[in-house]
């Protein structure tokens, strides 16, 4: 959308007649012309706010809905049985296997060093 005033439109003349309605004369009819058109321009930046406003509010909203979603979403499937639970892996033993890697190149880099 262009953000010119426009120049002919159904709001204006319809304004504009409405406006001098009941009088004979042009001058009442070109004088309401000009204030239907500002009314229009100025309406139109009313309502555009307005809607970014809405927006913005659901925009938001939808947000909050979606994080909520991102996080209690696995664990709902998982009650509800639609997705198996993971299997249980069993940690220790490679945990024990790092200790033991790490603390025998400790030792194989510390032998060299002179006290």
């Amino acid at each position: 959308m262009t953000g010119r005033m426009p120049s002919n439109t159904i709001a204006a003349k319809t304004g504009a007649d409405g406006a001098a309605k009941g009088s004979r004369h042009g001058a009442a009819r070109r004088a309401a012309r000009p204030v239907a058109k500002v009314t229009w321009f100025v309406g139109k930046k009313v309502a555009k706010r307005k809607a970014r406003k809405h927006v913005r509010r659901y925009g938001d909203a939808a947000r909050t809905a979606w994080s909520a979603a991102l996080i209690y979403g696995p664990m709902a499937a998982e009650v509800l049985g639609a997705v198996e639970p993971p299997k249980h892996r069993r940690r220790f033993p490679a945990f024990l296997a790092g200790i033991a890697i790490g603390g025998g190149l400790m030792y194989l880099a510390g032998r060299d060093r002179t006290a």
